[in-house]
């Protein structure tokens, strides 16, 4: 199974998760019941997250977290980043001349100047000066 992640960082987003995982228990658990025991207790909470996560595939997730208000998304690899068509798309993700070997992207400088296009630099050459 692809690993997931949720933000739990607005105090509404406890509640939406334990019953759109069908775990509303969860929310009256001593262990969990205010958020200074949520986070105190939360390698107890982890481990059961896992497991309830972990029971199904991603795409179920998806389609429970879709319409509860939750920010949710899978954790990619660093292939699957690489790979990934809206990141090259939007110019996220670019080739890197010259690097030689597997090595054939890079990530784009998040910095834009309106009079001047951005260019990927290449890969300096053996001993070059990049100062």
């Amino acid at each position: 199974m692809t690993p997931g992640s949720f933000s739990s960082s607005r105090p509404t987003s406890w509640p939406a998760v334990a019953k759109a995982i069908g775990r509303p228990d969860l929310l009256t658990d001593p262990r969990f019941s205010d958020p200074a025991k949520l986070t105190a207790n939360m390698p107890q909470l982890t481990a059961i997250l896992d497991e309830i996560f972990c029971a199904e595939p991603m795409a179920h997730w998806y389609e429970v977290f879709n319409g509860v208000h939750v920010t949710f998304g899978a954790v990619r690899g660093p292939q699957e980043v690489v790979n990934d068509p809206q990141l090259r798309a939007n110019d996220i993700i670019v080739p890197l001349d010259g690097a030689g070997g597997k090595l054939t992207s890079t990530i784009s400088s998040p910095f834009r100047c309106m009079a001047s296009p951005k260019c990927p630099r290449s890969a300096p050459q053996r001993l070059e000066n990049t100062t």
